[in-house]
């Protein structure tokens, strides 16, 4: 199965690319603004992205009735907000970024 995944441009990590990970595994890297069709197990699997092994999404399980689905990633609404860096503090920084799918 496969699903394809959008990058948001975010503030976070601008000008660096994301590591996408199927189901722990890094698969690819993703640029801001661009578009990848991400394969997975025809089982589904979890999907997560990543920045420089430091900060990251929560894990994202992906069903096989999601095969062909459009999702994004980018970083989260609150990362601007944030002045001290708290995002590198081990409960934040697997919340950094996200990962859902796009409305139909």
């Amino acid at each position: 199965m496969q699903i394809l995944l959008r990058r948001h441009a975010g503030g976070m990590g601008r000008l660096a690319s994301l590591d996408v990970l199927v189901n722990e595994q890094k698969i690819c890297s993703i640029e801001r603004n661009e578009t990848k069709v991400i394969a997975l197990p025809d089982d589904g699997g979890t999907l997560r992205v990543e920045m420089q092994s430091a900060v990251s999404s929560t894990s994202v399980r992906i069903e096989p009735e999601n095969d062909g689905r459009l999702f994004a990633c980018g970083s989260s609404w609150w990362v601007p907000f944030d002045f001290f860096s708290l995002c590198y503090l081990g409960f934040l920084n697997n919340r950094v970024f996200y990962v859902r799918p796009v409305s139909a």
